[in-house]
């Protein structure tokens, strides 16, 4: 059974500086594309982490609740770059 997501989700994995090599964090990522910046909402599939939403401004990926870009963003922002089906 082929299991088939809606078009504007994917999924990533993300290592962050605490992540060890072998313990990927798997996350989902869903695509706003309403306006004319798309905004990423991504969300982990561990409870330790809270939902972030970025956006890409030239060449940074920003946190949208600090407004600006934090290594989580940015490690956000490049996994996003790496899976995005939709690029």
């Amino acid at each position: 059974m082929s299991i088939k997501l809606p078009d504007n989700l994917f999924p990533a994995v993300v290592f962050f500086t605490d992540t060890p090599p072998t313990q990927p964090i798997i996350f989902t990522i869903l695509i706003y594309n309403t306006q004319e910046t798309p905004l990423y909402v991504a969300w982990f599939h561990e409870n330790r982490i809270d939902p972030i939403t970025v956006c890409k401004e030239e060449d940074r990926w920003i946190d949208k609740k600090t407004n600006k870009e934090t290594e989580t963003s940015r490690a956000i922002g490049l996994a996003i770059e790496n899976y995005n089906p939709f690029k």
